[in-house]
């Protein structure tokens, strides 16, 4: 690799957030809606909390819901069954799956929609209002990457764990294969955290759509609610230098790093900035670190084939692009470079079939926003 790295700004969005095509392929079940998509102006119109205890709060409308739907005397397994009957079955709420839906309980039992964070905060805030026991539950799915407006982020997925009489109860709104929402590692998060997360997924949301003030402001705020959560000051470290600010970004890297000395996002976001700022020496030790975190970062290796495709370097270029597809085979921009690679090479059949994969995947990505059934175990 050579020994500037491409300045690929990257917000560790720290939950449920995937791509409308991930929604769109998932196996629909029976119990799952379908709904015309709603646009980003529906998002953007959404008003977040300020007192993050406000996240899971139920009001009488919801009790009137749900205590018609769940009865009282019954099993803890039997309640959450009827629990997520009420939210997805079509004679419920046919709660369907909105991407950029980061929305608080209330607000996704009003809008009927949302995503997996805001299923799981809906979810989380009505068991515990039947006294059941519950947790919020990361899956460790490995690093997953998506654009969100001007900004790349890091996927991360939450979903609930029930306690029964017999066991525990996985939730997951979209269909992951093996037991704990996944067919790898989970770990338990704590209220606090899982608040962060919420708060850190608006805050991305805004930036990525040029409301940089308010973004700024709820990332900011998550690092008050879990200041012990490193992704926080690296989602705020990202910012700060995305906007400008790298005396800023700095502090926050470096307070991240106090937290958690082996987190990859802070280690690969503070080496771009010591790249940024002169620190060339330091940015080499932290990029020895983090090499194989960026090679996993699809969008890192694209911007490398682009400098590869204008350096003239096209079968370097190419040999980036088809791990970038690896890795991530639904965004558009990757097919056009490949294009653009297999012409320069002049592998006119190679780029008609790049031609045509793109444009399967831009019919695939404008229909219908399909909801997705819980997957519980």
């Amino acid at each position: 690799m050579g020994s500037r790295s491409p300045s690929v700004r990257c917000l560790v969005l720290v939950a449920s957030i995937v791509l409308l095509a991930v929604a769109g392929s998932a196996q629909v079940g029976a119990a799952a809606s379908s709904a015309p998509a709603a646009g980003p102006t529906e998002a953007e119109s959404y008003h977040v909390p300020d007192d993050c205890r406000d996240l899971l709060r139920v009001d009488e409308e919801m009790r009137r819901y749900f205590a018609g739907r769940v009865p009282r005397v019954s099993s803890a397994a039997a309640k959450v069954d009827a629990i997520v009957a009420a939210i997805l079955e079509r004679d419920g709420l046919a709660f369907f799956y909105l991407a950029e839906g980061n929305f608080d309980a209330r607000e996704a039992f009003r809008r009927r929609q949302g995503n997996c964070m805001a299923f799981s905060l809906l979810l989380m805030a009505v068991v515990r209002e039947f006294r059941l026991t519950a947790h919020f539950n990361e899956v460790c799915t490995g690093p997953q990457w998506s654009r969100v407006g001007r900004l790349v982020a890091e996927i991360h997925h939450l979903n609930v764990v029930v306690r029964t009489g017999t066991g525990s109860v996985v939730v997951d709104l979209l269909p992951l294969p093996g037991p704990g929402g996944g067919g790898v590692a989970s770990q338990p998060v704590a209220d606090e955290r899982a608040f962060a997360m919420f708060y850190c997924n608006n805050g991305v949301f805004l930036l990525g759509r040029g409301r940089e003030r308010e973004g700024l402001a709820l990332l900011e705020r998550a690092t008050t609610i879990a200041p012990g959560f490193a992704r926080c000051w690296v989602n705020l470290a990202n910012a700060h230098s995305f906007l400008g600010d790298t005396e800023r970004a700095q502090i926050c890297f470096e307070r991240a790093l106090r937290v958690e000395p082996a987190d990859l996002g802070a280690l690969s976001g503070l080496a771009q900035l010591c790249r940024r700022t002169g620190q060339q020496e330091r940015a080499r030790r932290l990029e020895q670190r983090t090499e194989h975190y960026r090679e996993r970062n699809p969008y890192y290796l694209a911007e490398l084939a682009r400098r590869d495709l204008a350096a003239g370097d096209t079968a370097m270029a190419m040999k980036r692009l088809r791990r970038a597809l690896a890795i991530k085979d639904d965004e558009p921009e990757f097919y056009e470079l490949a294009m653009a690679a297999a012409r320069q090479l002049g592998r006119a059949k190679e780029a008609a079939r790049w031609e045509r994969r793109r444009a399967t995947l831009q019919a695939q990505l404008r229909p219908e926003e399909g909801g997705a059934a819980p997957i519980t175990r």
